[in-house]
């Protein structure tokens, strides 16, 4: 019931924040995350969460935010988005058949102090890059994912190109 305008009145979910904000390349918007563990057990949000072009995800830290998806998903997925930063936050516990913890298709999300971990897949374990999605990561540790097939880290396919830079 918060407006989402302040600190002091803040969406509980970041799927309602991004239900709630209009973004296009003129009016690009920040969604800035407190520090804490965000997942179905402590806060309700749902997972994936499907990511919007023009929007920005900002964390306080690798250490001090947390997108924990409990292994009920991947935790997050770009389908067509071109412009979108992510940046000082921790994805974790995403389980999914492509992508446990970020899944891209025909995206380009760029990536900057980010901790992808414990993501499970049967392709991509942390990072599964689809049809012509080059996201760019710096500052990136990728570490402590699985998949039962392909690319525990980071698996890419079709036509696909990642920018990586001072990533593990």
């Amino acid at each position: 019931s918060n407006i989402g305008t302040s600190p002091e009145s803040p969406f509980k979910t970041m799927n309602h924040a991004l239900e709630r904000i209009y973004s296009d390349s003129l009016n690009i918007n920040t969604i800035h995350l407190e520090s804490g563990i965000y997942s179905p057990s402590t806060n309700g949000e749902v997972f994936p969460i499907q990511w919007s072009n023009y929007v920005n995800l900002s964390g306080n830290g690798e250490d001090d935010t947390i997108l924990d998806a409990d292994s009920t998903g991947s935790v997050m997925e770009f389908r067509y988005v071109t412009e979108s930063l992510i940046e000082n936050i921790t994805i974790s516990n995403g389980y999914s058949s492509s992508g446990g913890g970020i899944h891209c298709s025909n995206s380009n999300p760029s990536l900057v102090n980010v901790t992808i971990t414990g993501n499970t897949s049967s392709s991509g374990g942390g990072i599964y890059c689809s049809s012509y999605s080059s996201p760019s990561l710096m500052n990136v540790t990728i570490t402590g994912n699985s998949a039962s097939i392909q690319g525990g880290g980071i698996y890419c396919s079709s036509y696909s190109s990642p920018s990586l830079m001072n990533v593990t």
